[in-house]
């Protein structure tokens, strides 16, 4: 049976005065690797922005299970997730 990492559910996002990937879904477990990808402005960064906790979710929730909590839990610690991107690398 696979082990989660990492449990988006339910979620929606908002950012000024839209919500964005309103009800998402998504599981990934401690054997996969995933890519986001899709054309300039599709909402990539701010989804990923949401996972390192500074984008706010406004329905449902994400759990996070790097340190093996069975049920998971819904804040980061320091260190846990690192952005990297073009942006911070300047």
């Amino acid at each position: 049976m696979p082990k989660p990492t990492l449990i988006v559910e339910n979620v929606t996002l908002r950012t000024k005065d839209s919500l964005c990937f309103a009800g998402t879904n998504w599981h990934v477990n401690d054997d996969e690797q995933w890519a986001l990808i899709g054309p300039t402005g599709a909402g990539k960064s701010l989804f990923v922005n949401a996972l390192y906790g500074r984008v706010p979710v406004v329905q449902g929730q994400i759990l996070y299970f790097f340190d093996g909590t069975p049920n998971g839990r819904t804040y980061l610690r320091r260190g846990e997730i690192v952005l990297v991107s073009a942006e911070t690398q300047r």
